[in-house]
């Protein structure tokens, strides 16, 4: 993992988490669509959320 400092509180350990079930995310235009997960890196100091991605990017082409 890259190196990176928390804004909040300017540490320098991070983590990753995971939100899915009712969390995930989808195509606006496809109400059917399962669309992802989200991936979180998260300050483990402070709990700031550094980073949040969608684990299955192609669902959204």
């Amino acid at each position: 993992m890259e190196e990176r400092v928390c804004k909040a509180c300017a540490s320098n350990s991070f983590g990753k988490g995971v939100m899915d079930g009712y969390a995930h995310v989808r195509p606006v235009d496809k109400f059917f669509s399962t669309g992802s997960s989200l991936e979180l890196i998260i300050c483990t100091n402070c709990g700031e959320v550094a980073s949040m991605r969608v684990k299955k990017p192609d669902k959204f082409k």
